[in-house]
């Protein structure tokens, strides 16, 4: 493995953001996240087809609004991005918002049973409607072992199982049909570097080989049968 260090920066240099890909062919947007000035809003673009003739990044104007946050569940379905909990600056905080990348607009997505979240991961099921959660920091500054899951265009959040430990700031990645949460915060015990498989659609996980060093707030992410943790 070798990294290069591409020619441009993002214009705003932000962490705690999302990333995606509306398709393989698309730009890599980035969204959100905390800057010098706090949580943004804003949005990037640039294309990464093609990384030998990488032309920086640019502003993405959009309609709607994103909301100012940090530390939130991202993820994409069906071409659009999600954006789930986050940290406003003020706190955890709950809301569900979808990017129609068609329109480029964000619009709000009513729920039912929705939790204030910040630093959990959302992962999709493959093939399916259902989008799962796991983890996360909450009110009061508290990480719980929640595994919670929805099913889309209706987001009604019910508890599906619970993690060996509560955990927030994990990575979190999905390789085939099986979920991998890994390290993350327990806060009142540490850093962690527990890595569970979860197996959604039987409604379960158990621990794997653990990661070499405990982290939080890692980028997780597979590429074939590969698993690969970053940060």
């Amino acid at each position: 493995v070798s990294w290069r260090l591409q020619p441009t920066r993002l214009r705003t240099g932000r962490w705690g953001h999302g990333m995606g890909r509306a398709n393989t062919w698309d730009d890599l947007y980035v969204y959100g996240g905390e800057t010098s000035g706090g949580p943004t809003e804003s949005m990037e673009k640039a294309p990464v087809y093609d990384p030998p003739a990488f032309s920086g990044w640019s502003d993405v104007p959009f309609n709607g609004t994103l909301g100012q946050r940090r530390s939130f569940g991202d993820g994409t379905h069906d071409g659009d991005f999600y954006a789930l909990g986050g940290n406003d600056g003020a706190g955890p905080i709950a809301t569900l918002r979808r990017f129609v990348y068609a329109t480029t607009t964000w619009t709000d997505i009513t729920q039912m049973n929705p939790i204030p979240l910040e630093g959990a991961p959302l992962l999709e099921m493959s093939g399916d409607e259902t989008v799962v959660t796991y983890g996360g920091l909450t009110t009061g500054g508290l990480p719980i072992a929640d595994v919670r899951r929805t099913d889309l265009p209706a987001v009604d959040w019910w508890t599906d199982h619970s993690l060996p430990l509560a955990v927030a700031y994990a990575g979190g990645a999905s390789v085939g049909v099986l979920h991998y949460v890994l390290g993350g915060d327990t806060i009142g015990s540490g850093i962690t570097g527990v890595v569970t498989e979860q197996v959604p659609w039987l409604h379960t996980g158990h621990p794997v080989a653990p990661l070499p060093l405990q982290r939080r707030g890692l980028t997780a992410f597979a590429f074939g049968s590969r698993l690969y943790a970053v940060g």
